[in-house]
């Protein structure tokens, strides 16, 4: 009998060792500029709220993005940048799903964000990329998507463009 005993206290321990697993997407996320999108994270086992801290930040910069704490969203601590754009959908916070909605999509948005999550003794983290797509021309059966940026050439070219369309209207007036 206390052979068994000791084997129920050794299970305990490896439970509660072992912790969980915090998932998210399996590669990078593509979305337009001034849409919205999903950054997933999320648990397949059930979390107790009570003491559940869940924060989003940026990997780069470590802003807040957003922070869950006390059983509430709390919005007013988060960056201004992402006031009124980042959203937990709390009633699913209890299911585990920490995810996280970040609507009207910049260019200053592109980047690594980091879910954590800290229940009781337990951690967890994931971390989501956004790459934005600026522009989508469609005009056959092929897209062609381009991102934020120019370089000297593109530079260049533009400058190029807009002095030979000026040389042209001279010479035609």
């Amino acid at each position: 009998m206390d052979m068994d005993l000791k084997c129920i206290y050794l299970s305990v321990l490896l439970l509660i060792a072992d912790g969980f697993t915090l998932k998210g997407p399996s590669g990078p996320l593509v979305a337009h500029l001034e849409s919205p999108v999903v950054l997933p994270c999320y648990v397949d086992e059930l979390l107790p709220v009570d003491n559940l801290e869940v924060e989003w930040r940026r990997t780069d910069s470590e802003t807040l993005v957003h922070l869950f704490l006390g059983g509430k969203s709390q919005s007013e601590l988060q960056q201004q940048d992402y006031h009124d754009r980042a959203h937990y959908f709390t009633d699913q916070i209890q299911h585990g799903n920490f995810s996280l909605r970040l609507d009207n999509l910049t260019a200053e948005d592109e980047g690594q964000y980091t879910c954590k999550v800290y229940s009781q003794q337990d951690f967890g983290e994931t971390v989501v990329q956004i790459n934005v797509e600026c522009l989508l021309v469609s005009g056959s059966s092929r897209s062609i998507s381009a991102s934020v940026g120019f370089s000297a050439l593109h530079i260049f070219v533009l400058v190029f463009c807009f002095a030979a369309s000026a040389a042209v209207l001279q010479l035609l007036s």
